[in-house]
């Protein structure tokens, strides 16, 4: 330290160099120890948890840092249905532990739809299908889907589709734009408001169990749907919500980056690497939603 101290002095870096505090000093440290009481009895430091970026070669967390990004990597992006129907009952208060985790809760016509305002549902076919269409660029967090959020001042469309029994509500900003990602043309029905959609609820493409439909600050309609996708496990806003909200942060994938899928998942992908998965699980995503007609 006194070296250091004599290069400060030659360079001309300007300080009390006469009473310069170091932090190894015991009053320096008690005064940290005072600061670290004061902030416990305060409650501003507390044991939780949240998302982190992981690195599955070696098994550990990695700092922002430490990321390195893929110029050339190039996402694999889904439009995906998720069924209107009733919300599920006690949202973080799943029952049997089931509700609210990546297993399968139900059947896919085991839940009624529930229908949108009189002025829309009116206009709706009894053998018509409504979708709540997300646009995601990480297909392979489907099956950690807990959540579709919409935005509280979105304005949404409900329309009706050229091919099939089916009607898709997404943001009406985005209509055009999935109109022409599909290649279908659309009809719109009507409109409906963010804050009304939050009392319905969603049905999972995969496991047909209930998902609740809520509303979240980070939802925009600048690109994708306008309804985002959540799975608590996988992202710092999507968690954010999950806390809100009481939703269940499992992660249906281990520390080395292999799918670890319930049921449905369970033969198709099971302990792959995710880069590998992926494709598997599109595949497996448009399997099932062409069945329900959920997934372009």
């Amino acid at each position: 330290m006194a070296q250091q101290r004599e290069s400060f002095l030659q360079w001309g870096v300007m300080g009390d160099w006469n009473n310069a505090y170091h932090s190894m000093l015991p009053a320096f440290e008690s005064g940290e120890l005072g600061i670290l009481r004061a902030m416990l009895r305060r409650g501003f430091i507390f044991r939780g948890q949240r998302p982190v970026h992981w690195s599955p070669a070696s098994r550990t967390a990695l700092a922002e840092a430490e990321l390195e990004y893929q110029d050339d990597h190039i996402s694999t992006a889904a439009y995906i249905g998720f069924e209107l129907c009733s919300p599920p009952s006690g949202i973080g208060s799943p029952e049997g532990g089931a509700q609210n985790t990546f297993e399968a809760a139900a059947s896919h016509d085991s839940v009624q739809t529930v229908p949108l305002p009189e002025r829309m549902a009116s206009r709706i076919a009894s053998d018509e299908r409504v979708l709540a269409v997300i646009w995601t660029t990480t297909p392979w967090t489907i099956p950690a889907n807990q959540a579709v959020c919409a935005g509280s001042g979105i304005e949404y469309t409900l329309a009706r589709g050229t091919s099939s029994q089916r009607c898709f509500l997404l943001a009406s900003a985005r209509l055009e734009a999935f109109s022409e990602a599909i290649s279908e043309e659309l009809t719109p029905l009507g409109t409906v408001d963010g804050p009304t959609l939050a009392s319905l609820g969603c049905k999972h493409p995969i496991s047909g169990r209930r998902v609740p439909l809520l509303l979240a600050e980070h939802v925009t309609a600048t690109s994708g749907s306008g309804l985002v996708h959540t799975a608590p496990a996988h992202g710092a806003e999507d968690y954010e919500v999950g806390l809100a909200h009481s939703l269940s942060s499992v992660c249906p994938v281990d520390a080395a980056g292999a799918r670890q899928c319930a049921q449905q998942c369970a033969q198709q992908c099971a302990r792959q690497c995710l880069q590998d998965v992926n494709a598997k699980l599109n595949a497996l995503c448009m399997r099932r939603a062409r069945s329900c007609r959920h997934l372009h």
